[in-house]
């Protein structure tokens, strides 16, 4: 473990007073609590993304914003005069029912192919970006942990897959009836922290973030619609500066800059719903009389004991 890592855990032999400690990051003592604290959870997404590997970070949502962006506005001018063109044609709609849209002043002008490539990798590399995201924010490092960058091709993949999956499954569930769409949007709210600070593979991902939530659907929920809130609230400048003189490409910029650091956001407080999350599970596997093992008595399925950053730190560093 580096200095940096170790300077973060309370109680460490020389580590500098712990400010989270203090302005309750977690419960007094080291106490496991029995149920999500949600106001924890907040306050220490935020300290975590105003510290310096945080705002690292926030660039780096900034760059990869911008970067999908200009994909998803580029794939939308490329393939809505032809999807416009054809519905005329074929009368499914008249040329009023469906008038002409200007592209955004972000859009490139490409082939449809072209921009769907742009999409995939773009979304591949915002993938990855959040799996380093939630590596770090579940840490109490003050600085860059490199550990964060250890096995992450597989760690990226595997959360894009399972999110693909649990997002197919939301989307299902919100059409046929919406009360199912959002149980699973609780249920699966964990996949990609999951996967990027256990390693689950996908299936086990979806069937780890189930387990971890249950119990918890209500706070869960709570949590999420602050999130939705934050991300609701982030839209209003870039709105307004496009009905203003400002004009479509400084709302679009105002909208990636913002869009940016509700993403960082959220990607902190799933990291650090997982850390509470998963600590409560432990403990209660513990108290239950588990040694906190999965069936086959891999010691890395399950987190061992009550969760804490030097446990992190550990699982980090295999």
């Amino acid at each position: 473990m580096s200095d940096d890592d170790r300077s973060g855990v309370p109680g460490e032999p020389g580590a500098p007073h712990d400010a989270d400690a203090e302005a309750g990051d977690g419960p007094p003592g080291g106490s496991i609590p029995d149920r999500l604290l949600i106001g924890d959870v907040l306050s220490g997404a935020v300290r975590r993304l105003v510290r310096p590997a945080g705002l690292l970070l926030l660039g780096a949502y900034l760059l990869v914003g911008f970067a999908g962006a200009v994909a998803t506005t580029t794939l939308f001018a490329a393939v809505f005069p032809r999807l416009r063109t054809f519905l005329v044609e074929n009368a499914a709609v008249s040329a009023a029912d469906l008038p002409p849209t200007d592209p955004s002043p972000l859009a490139l002008s490409v082939d449809p192919s072209t921009a769907v490539g742009m999409v995939l990798v773009t979304a591949l590399l915002a993938e990855t970006l959040h799996v380093v995201a939630i590596r770090v924010f579940a840490r109490d490092a003050r600085a860059f942990p490199r550990e964060a960058l250890h096995d992450l091709a597989p760690r990226a993949v595997a959360s894009f897959l399972a999110n693909s999956l649990a997002a197919v499954a939301i989307f299902a569930g919100l059409v046929a009836f919406l009360l199912p769409g959002i149980l699973l949007a609780i249920a699966f709210y964990l996949v990609r922290a999951v996967v990027a600070i256990e390693g689950a593979g996908v299936v086990a991902a979806l069937r780890r973030s189930w387990q971890l939530v249950a119990g918890h659907r209500v706070r869960v929920l709570l949590l999420l619609l602050v999130v939705v809130l934050v991300g609701q609230v982030a839209t209003l400048p870039g709105s307004v500066a496009e009905a203003t003189a400002l004009g479509a490409f400084t709302a679009a910029v105002v909208g990636v800059v913002l869009g940016a650091v509700v993403t960082a956001f959220g990607s902190a407080v799933a990291a650090r719903a997982y850390v509470q999350l998963a600590g409560i599970d432990a403990a209660a596997t513990v108290e239950a009389g588990g040694d906190g093992t999965g069936e086959d008595g891999d010691d890395d399925e399950e987190p061992l004991g009550a969760l804490t950053p030097e446990e992190i730190d550990e699982r980090f560093d295999d």
